[in-house]
């Protein structure tokens, strides 16, 4: 499978596709332009003019042609669809043009489609066939289809034998992959629908074209009913891409040979109806718990389709898919599966709610994918547990235990973004990676050896005999420090690594998961990262994005278990079958072996964990963020992992440790009773004026170093271990929030779908390689989360100064932190007190990033400190605090 990431928004353009992947595969929606010339010259330069009859009839054949492959599918295939959107805007307004292209050999349609492309205003490289599939990737776009290809047709009507002039091509030929097909407007609509199946790679068959031993399509298929060099000349069959005979009764016969069809991508290898380019898992990982106060289900994950990689010998061989996931699919206690939220994307992040009856239930998600045949792993969610897609490996969640009774209960908060860690039984981490960095090394360090049982070795076209070392040497092209990986052959040493100079790891003992980082050494280079079994098949593969040069990004391929017996890793395109192909060369670096042992928990407390080393472990578990203070000793738990299964649902119900003045849970519920409301700000303004937990002044920060008990306020809300009028600040900050009503951001569904269940390429650089119809003689040859309320701040912020401005930033999961930021010139005045005072009631101060302290101070020397700063405002702003009359809850 290839590892999907999201790379282009949502349309028709298939996932993966660059602008000149135009016609990798028959299937779906394509856009076909027809273009018509008509001659302005003189004498024979204007031999052919065009009729309406003449046009109508040319017209006729293109649909005919179509509509045989649409046909065609429909008796291969019940599932899969497809469509030809012709556009015919430049045959009924011909392309003027100084000659008569049917005069000219074939040769010249550099000519004749070059004008075409300056006609319509298209870009224009040396590269005539690419530019053709640019203006094609533009009519897709436009037609909102997958693929586009272009017909060129040449009058011919009054031409003697309706063909080309002699010296190459005579009839209809065509340049392979989205391109286009150049067709004189005599020839009959089977042989339109021939050259329509090469701008999907179909190979000819007929004598002096096709060899049985070359190879095209997704599936890099083989030419095996080709006649020249068939081993086995009985075995060929009637097909489209036959001689001209053969032609004419295939396209009478609605058939064609396997090869060509499996060639255009109709290749059903398990039988199932399902082609093959669509009949691939989908990944599918999610977690769900249960409210017991609504009895709402929340599940959350990510899902992405299956897209298999693309084998083809031509053409720029990215991995595409034009299938979708369709939508959720889910059960209540074994019922019937019922439909949720629609998807329609190649990939989904998730986050819904179920409506389930009262009491005890079992619910089953999965994924299905546009075509129905395509179902992904299940979810099984109970009402007792946080339940995360079970892995080979670990799962479990970590909750707050709000009742103190050392066990989950459902409703109970999951704690997002706190580290799990497999140890040994003396907690140590268990080492369950080979790291192999090039930085570890010495310069010129060459890895004869194997390391932790990865050997490494270069391959290819490139690499000398005896010379398939590897070495770690200072590298221009590095991604995490300054060398990386060399080998050396042709008498020097070389970093680059493309289809002829490979770098191959193989392991030991099988593994499931590897990583490699690539570096461009150009703009537009991209690399590969491929993992193979035993037997040499694909088991995965990772396609980077466009990279600008000096850039890197980290190839990963994971499996679901370890089977893969060696990696290999290089630039793009691997075969040179096309001579227009051009190698990418990317530098290699961090090269990681094996699955991680660690985890971080989810928005719900989940975490999952795959796992490879067999033995039994405990799992320790940790919060983020420097925040192990807070919490009380957390006692790890006992796990085991065998070839078969793993450990799931491992839990862990943590406190606040009794001695914490900062409450980590809900940071500005000082009292504990799950509210943030006026007496936690009134607990701070009768602390801060009468102390009576804290010592110091009523203006001073103050040290807690006083013990703190169960029962007492957790007085230090933003947690910096003193208690000062920026808790003042936090509460309010938090208060703020909560009455603007942005629950959406505090850990909310990004969106809630509520359900009641039922109670059950030619070029890159040469002249094209064009395709000619056989001749007679061959016979014998989300939504905007806020409210109206923070535009009313913002708009009563800007009515006050045009030195300040503010805008909403996303939320933590805690929905505590700020909405508002302040950004202000370095020229700008002291904001004045009256103006904080009166915005204070509807403001969620950012206090994080102190800018509107920072504003307040800013005629101050610059090189005080934020923090300083952000003292030294406060204290101004609450510069009366001392004077409790003054101060009232609801004024502030």
């Amino acid at each position: 499978m290839e590892q999907l990431e999201a790379r282009l928004p949502l349309s028709s353009v298939p996932w993966g596709a660059q602008d000149l992947d135009t016609g990798e595969f028959m299937l779906g929606d394509v856009a076909v332009s027809v273009v018509f010339f008509e001659s302005t010259g003189s004498g024979i330069n204007n031999t052919e003019n065009w009729t309406e009859s003449h046009r109508s009839e040319v017209k006729q054949r293109i649909e005919e042609a179509m509509q045989w492959w649409e046909d065609m599918l429909a008796q291969e295939s019940s599932v899969h669809q497809l469509n030809f959107d012709i556009d015919y805007t430049y045959a009924d307004n011909p392309v003027p043009i100084g000659m008569e292209p049917i005069s000219q050999a074939a040769t010249s349609f550099e000519t004749w489609a070059g004008t075409f492309l300056d006609y319509v205003g298209a870009d224009r490289t040396n590269e005539i066939d690419n530019d053709v599939r640019r203006f094609n990737n533009q009519q897709r776009i436009d037609h909102n289809a997958n693929w586009a290809f272009t017909i060129f047709v040449i009058n011919a009507e009054n031409d003697s034998d309706g063909l080309f002039a002699p010296g190459s091509v005579r009839g209809a030929f065509s340049i392979a992959g989205g391109a286009f097909m150049a067709i004189p407007s005599e020839r009959p609509a089977s042989t339109i629908a021939h050259e329509t199946s090469h701008q999907f790679w179909a190979m000819d068959e007929y004598a002096a074209s096709g060899d049985y031993t070359d190879t095209r399509g997704y599936y890099n298929t083989q030419n095996t009913n080709a006649k020249d060099g068939n081993p086995n000349p009985g075995s060929i069959v009637t097909s489209l891409l036959g001689d001209s005979a053969a032609l004419t009764t295939a396209y009478a016969n609605h058939t064609s040979s396997p090869s060509s069809l499996a060639s255009i991508g109709w290749q059903d290898s398990d039988g199932d109806g399902l082609f093959d380019v669509f009949d691939v898992p989908m990944e599918f990982s999610a977690s769900s718990a249960y409210d017991p106060a609504t009895n709402q289900l929340r599940i959350v994950g990510h899902g992405s389709i299956g897209v298999l990689p693309n084998m083809n010998s031509w053409g720029l061989q990215n991995s595409l898919t034009t299938n979708r996931i369709s939508h959720v699919e889910y059960r209540v206690d074994g019922g019937d599966w019922q439909t949720g939220p629609v998807i329609d994307d190649y990939t989904a992040d998730l986050d819904f709610t179920l409506q389930l009856p009262t009491g005890q239930h079992e619910v089953e998600v999965r994924l299905v994918d546009a075509t129905g045949m395509i179902e992904s792993s299940v979810l099984t969610a109970s009402t007792s547990h946080i339940d995360s897609l079970d892995v080979h490996g670990f799962t479990g969640y970590v909750t707050y235990d709000s009742n103190s009774n050392g066990s989950y209960d459902p409703g109970e908060t999951g704690l997002a973004g706190w580290q799990v860690v497999v140890t040994d039984a003396q907690g140590n981490p268990i080492v369950s990676q080979t790291i192999i960095e090039p930085d570890d090394y010495d310069q010129g360090h060459i890895f004869y050896d194997p390391i932790y049982g990865v050997r490494l070795s270069a391959f290819g076209g490139e690499i000398d005999p005896g010379l398939a070392d590897v070495s770690s040497r200072n590298s221009s092209l590095s991604s995490t420090g300054s060398r990386g990986f060399y080998n050396y052959s042709g008498n020097s040493w070389s970093n680059l690594w493309s289809e002829q100079r490979q770098l191959r790891m193989d392991f030991a003992t099988p593994v499931s998961r590897v990583s490699i980082d690539a570096i461009a050494q150009l703009d537009g280079d991209r690399g590969i990262l491929e993992l193979y079994d035993a037997d040499d098949n694909l088991l995965g593969r990772y396609t980077t994005s466009v990279l600008a040069a000096g850039t890197s990004e980290t190839m990963l391929v994971e499996l679901d278990s370890a089977v893969a017996s060696y990696a290999i890793a290089r630039g793009h395109l691997n075969n040179t079958d096309d001579p227009h192909r051009q190698p990418l060369l990317v530098g290699l670096d961090n090269l990681q072996i094996g699955r991680p042992n660690t985890a971080t928990t989810n928005a719900l407390g989940a975490f999952t964990l795959p796992f490879d080393v067999i033995g039994d472990y405990r799992l320790k578990v940790a919060p983020g963020n420097g925040q192990q203070a807070f919490f009380a000793d957390i006692a790890g738990t006992n796990v085991s992992l065998t070839p078969q299964a793993g450990t799931q649902r491992s839990s862990f119900s943590v406190s606040i440790a009794e001695t914490s003045w900062h409450n980590p849970i809900v940071r500005a519920d000082l009292n504990h009773d799950g509210l943030v409301d006026d007496s936690d700000i009134n607990l701070v303004l009768s602390e801060l004026q009468s102390p009576a937990f804290t010592a110091g002044s009523a203006t001073s920060s103050r040290l807690l170093v006083a013990t703190h008990s169960n029962g007492d306020p957790y007085l230090d809300v933003n947690g910096d271990g003193r208690f000062d009028k920026l808790d003042l600040l936090s509460v309010i900050d938090a208060k703020t929030l909560q009455d603007i009503d942005l629950s959406s951001l505090a850990g909310e569904p990004d969106f809630v779908y509520v359900f009641t269940p039922s109670g059950t390429s030619t070029s890159l650089g040469v002249s094209p390689i064009t395709e000619a119809e056989p001749s007679s003689a061959s016979l014998t040859t989300p939504t905007d989360v806020f409210s109206s309320d923070v535009a009313t701040v913002s708009h009563l912020a800007s009515t006050r100064s045009n030195e300040i401005t503010w805008s909403p930033v996303a939320l933590p999961t805690s929905g505590l932190a700020q909405i508002a930021r302040v950004s202000t010139s370095r020229e700008s005045k002291p904001v004045p007190r009256e103006f904080l005072t009166s915005v204070a009631p509807t403001l969620a101060m950012g206090l994080q990033n102190a800018a509107l302290f920072d504003a307040i101070a800013s005629d101050q020397d610059e090189d005080e400190s934020s923090a300083d700063r952000s003292k030294r405002a406060a204290d101004e702003f609450f510069a009366d605090l001392a004077d409790s009359a003054l101060i009232e809850p609801n004024a502030l």
